[in-house]
């Protein structure tokens, strides 16, 4: 039976045509003209305008009229171009399918109410949920038909329910003076948006006379571009660290190509928390100096100063060797094979790297510990953050940081709210911490940071360095194998080592080192002030003394600081401590200037002034010298043997 007909060639369905598509009986008998119409030759019966029905309506109808419907056609792209996505939907479609032709084919009544009874059975979430899900929760009979007809019509796969995908096309059509317009408004050293580039662009073109794309064309096309050319965009826009940080290939070290104390890291970090400076009692952001082992990440020795200085990076590498000698169980210190520095002044200068002198045959530390296993020194690229293994440790000190109340951000994004303007709240409750508990000091810093590496030295991870080991854990599980014979030093041994040489002549106040004066009130008065040299060595970590050798490297005295430098230049203006030094210095220079003059007496047979109380320094008693002999005794010159002490 014919169910449709042309009427004035416009198809017309009837009631029996319209209930197969699906609509329901009282929704047809409440259309009226000129949707509906008599049938004129049964008059019980009506037609239905097509041209006149809603497009979803129509859309219903196409479904249902299977010889209707165009052949489908094959997929333009082939199956590899389809996404992830396009690919599960279709395979939900086609398990879908499948199951609703087996209920069909294994109904006992009717097929239609089979059909219909199994997709209310999925709409409800019995069968198939995950396929369900997938095509989005939007199901019918209607739908389940056409999937069907789609399937019988084309190869009965998979293939024939994947959408059905065209070639793009370039609808982003812009000339090259478009193109090369649009890029230079975008490629900018300040990074302008999007939108930003696009209206400078708009007026370039104006005033050019070129026509005007649409915005959208142009969006298209910038973000296109940025796609396909990112490299170039991000290091026009934002510099070469972004684009070798972001998008350029790194470089991978082999971790089991290296041994625990094989190379120690050092590098400084501003921590982001003030403590009291206690030399001008205002707050101040202290400077931590660490040192950590490539291998397993464990810091082996750290210092805390309120400026990155060469004492700070001296300290932290003696405290790091010596602890690398405690976790090994042996006495003495423990020299890593390869130094890895930061490249900052505090780290490149004279008194670490100086270059052996040819005839005093003394250059800087690191020279002179090679000889005790230290092989090499490496510096790290400028700007090269990410070189340096310690930084990620700094990056995770930022967990103990925000604990401390004087927290000031790690950056600006994260600033606590006293810091920002118009929080009169916070900074008012800030303020009366402060008033009660005052700033931390410089001790209660080293608390914090040393509880903080306690346990970060005990943290497991799961990296591919440490593969879910604890750094004491793995540096425990590689002690028996590495051998550490040729880099152990007893620590005044490394005391003595990390003594710095610097040769100069002997002045009226002695020898000047770093600013400071040494003196020996008995060695030095009657000796001339000539262009004879003597090696002065001394240490950064104890600055009260330094040793005094003879140009042949005998030693010849130790000198303390001079009494009589930095006086008041005015004592009536300054304070009772001021008048004391003064007095001090002006008795010390009088006894010098007495102990001269008594010398002379008696070389011209007269009685001396009266006996100086010695206040200098002894003979070399407490002298710092290399190891003399089997045992630490040196003979001093009245015949005495005494016994060394080193710091």
């Amino acid at each position: 039976m014919n169910y449709m007909e042309l009427i004035n060639n416009i198809p017309h369905y009837s009631s029996k045509e319209m209930e197969l598509a699906g609509f329901a009986t009282r929704t047809l008998e409440r259309w009226n003209y000129p949707i509906k119409i008599k049938n004129p030759k049964d008059k019980r019966e009506a037609w239905y305008n097509f041209n006149e029905l809603k497009p979803k309506y129509q859309s219903l109808i196409i479904a249902s009229q299977a010889d209707s419907k165009p052949e489908p056609k094959e997929p333009i792209l082939p199956l590899d171009q389809y996404s992830k996505k396009d690919i599960e939907l279709a395979l939900a479609r086609y398990n879908l399918v499948k199951q609703y032709r087996l209920a069909g084919e294994n109904a006992k009544g009717s097929k239609v109410q089979a059909k219909q009874a199994f997709v209310d059975s999925v709409c409800a979430g019995f069968l198939l949920e995950k396929e369900y899900e997938i095509t989005g929760r939007h199901l019918s009979f209607k739908t389940l038909e056409r999937w069907d007809k789609t399937m019988r019509d084309g190869k009965n796969t998979m293939d024939d329910l994947l959408p059905k995908l065209r070639e793009k096309e370039n609808d982003v059509y812009l000339t090259d003076a478009h193109q090369q317009v649009l890029k230079r408004c975008y490629l900018h050293k300040n990074a302008p948006k999007v939108t930003e580039a696009i209206r400078s662009a708009y007026k370039i073109w104006q005033t050019l006379g070129i026509e005007v794309p649409s915005e959208s064309k142009c969006r298209r096309f910038l973000v296109e571009y940025t796609h396909t050319d990112a490299a170039t965009c991000t290091l026009i826009r934002h510099g070469m660290k972004a684009m070798k940080d972001g998008l350029m290939p790194y470089i991978e070290r082999d971790p089991d190509s290296i041994e625990f104390l094989d190379v120690l890291v050092a590098d400084g970090h501003v921590l982001n928390f003030q403590v009291l400076n206690p030399k001008t009692g205002k707050p101040a952001r202290p400077t931590i100096i660490g040192w950590i082992d490539m291998r397993t990440r464990m810091i082996m020795g750290w210092e805390i100063m309120l400026t990155e200085n060469t004492m700070s990076v001296a300290s932290s590498l003696r405290q790091a060797c010596i602890n690398s000698g405690r976790i090994c169980g042996v006495e003495g210190a423990v020299l890593p094979r390869i130094i890895y520095l930061d490249n900052g002044s505090s780290f490149k200068n004279k008194f670490f790297n100086a270059s052996v002198d040819l005839e005093s045959q003394i250059g800087g530390l690191f020279e002179r510990l090679k000889p005790y296993g230290l092989e090499d020194v490496t510096y790290a690229i400028p700007y090269n953050a990410r070189s340096k293994v310690i930084e990620r440790a700094w990056g995770c000190m930022s967990e103990i940081e925000r604990m401390v109340p004087t927290f000031c951000g790690i950056n600006i994004d994260s600033k606590p709210a006293n810091l920002h303007r118009n929080e009169k709240m916070a900074r008012e409750a800030y303020n009366a911490y402060l008033s009660e508990n005052g700033y931390p000091t410089l001790q209660q810093a080293y608390i914090i940071v040393s509880d903080w590496i306690e346990e970060y030295n005990a943290r497991q991870a799961s990296g591919k360095y440490l593969n879910g080991y604890s750094p004491l854990q793995l540096a425990a599980e590689q002690i028996p194998t590495i051998n550490i014979e040729p880099r152990l030093l007893p620590g005044r041994q490394l005391d003595f080592l990390m003594m710095h040489t610097k040769i100069g002549r002997l002045q009226r106040n002695g020898f000047n080192i770093n600013g400071t004066w040494y003196y020996n009130a008995i060695k030095f008065p009657q000796v001339a002030k000539d262009d004879t040299e003597y090696i002065v060595k001394y240490d950064i970590l104890n600055p009260e003394k330094v040793l005094v050798y003879h140009e042949d490297g005998a030693l010849w005295c130790e000198a303390g600081r001079m009494i009589g430098q930095g006086v008041h230049a005015m004592v009536k203006l300054g304070s009772e401590a001021d008048r004391t030094h003064l007095d001090a210095s002006m008795k010390e220079q009088n006894s010098v200037i007495r102990d001269v003059e008594n010398a002379a007496r008696l070389e011209m047979g007269m009685k001396p002034k009266g006996t100086r109380i010695q206040k200098a320094l002894p003979e070399p008693a407490l002298a710092l010298a290399e190891k003399a002999g089997d045992d630490d005794y040196i003979t001093t010159g009245d015949g005495r043997r005494i016994k060394l002490k080193y710091f």
